[in-house]
């Protein structure tokens, strides 16, 4: 289940207060991922956040019952995204698919993201 979790307002932290973690596991925690790289751990019925200030890292991590929350940015990011896919109509709903084909494909890491298929208005009567 998708949630927004509370809303925090911190700076961005510095790339060199990444956290590593590995072989750990995790339990009933809430867990702010941001910076921090994972590596081979279990999280079981944890609450996972992401807020959107830095990139968290997985590698062969394992989920198990647990929710993921969003936050600052990720949460704005998320409701700016619904807001185009319900309010612009078929066009909105054709860029936010196209965004997550992008996703899908794994070509987001530019930022640069797969245009959406051009939709023409309907023949007015």
């Amino acid at each position: 289940m998708l949630q927004a979790a509370p809303q925090t307002t911190r700076p961005a932290a510095p790339s060199s207060s990444r956290h590593r973690f590995e072989n750990e596991t995790f339990r009933g925690r809430t867990i702010e991922i941001d910076g921090n790289q994972y590596i081979n751990c279990t999280f079981i019925k944890c609450r996972i956040v992401f807020t959107g200030f830095e990139e968290g890292v997985f590698d062969e991590c394992k989920f198990i019952r647990c929710d993921w929350g969003f936050s600052g940015p990720a949460v704005s990011t998320l409701n700016y995204l619904a807001a185009i896919y319900n309010g612009l109509g078929e066009n909105g709903q054709d860029m936010v698919e196209g965004i997550f084909e992008s996703i899908r494909r794994g070509i987001v890491t530019s930022g640069e993201l797969l245009s959406s298929p051009t939709v023409s208005p309907p023949a007015s009567e």
